[in-house]
């Protein structure tokens, strides 16, 4: 009769190390999803809350949004530019600061975009959306512009700057 090894061969010592390494990647990419703030799965009709004051203004570097906001039982508490084309288009989630919102205010989304380029393609506005009474759920909605040229220019100044929110919901 041959002896037994208790030892791991090689090929099983690599496969739990596999395994394990995905664990640790998936645990990973969750809690990114959870500190990047996920924008709520609902999503509704953009022109039901808000419309765009003027045209998106773009200049290479930054996207500037002048939203009017339409429903003052609701107001935007994070915002953040994506495109599903290139990672360039791509913001963090943007808190707004604001408690509420009156119908017809106009509020300033500037983003900075990563690099600049001459074209900004597939971008998207998204906006999430909470009750100022608090009886129902936070929802997305969301502002497609498609592709975007670049105008030569400083985008008109705004007091408000995208900064990542930890304090928002």
């Amino acid at each position: 009769m041959k002896p037994t090894s208790n030892r791991l061969s090689r090929g099983k010592v690599a496969i739990i190390l596999v395994i394990a390494a995905a664990v640790v990647f998936g645990t990973y990419i969750g809690y990114l999803g959870f500190a990047n703030q996920s924008f709520p799965v609902e999503e509704k009709p953009f022109a039901n809350y808000a419309a765009m004051a003027s045209p998106p203004q773009f200049n290479g570097t930054e996207i500037s949004f002048q939203v009017r906001w339409l429903n003052s039982d609701y107001v935007p508490v994070l915002a953040q530019i994506s495109s599903n084309v290139t990672d360039t288009a791509n913001s963090v989630a943007c808190g707004t600061g604001l408690k509420n919102a009156s119908a017809g205010e106009v509020i300033d989304m500037p983003f900075g975009l990563s690099s600049a380029t001459i074209t900004a393609v597939g971008v998207q506005l998204f906006i999430d959306v909470q009750p100022v009474v608090h009886g129902s759920s936070d929802f997305t909605i969301v502002y497609n512009i498609g592709s975007i040229s670049a105008s030569p220019g400083n985008v008109t100044p705004t007091s408000y700057a995208c900064q990542e929110s930890e304090s928002v919901m």
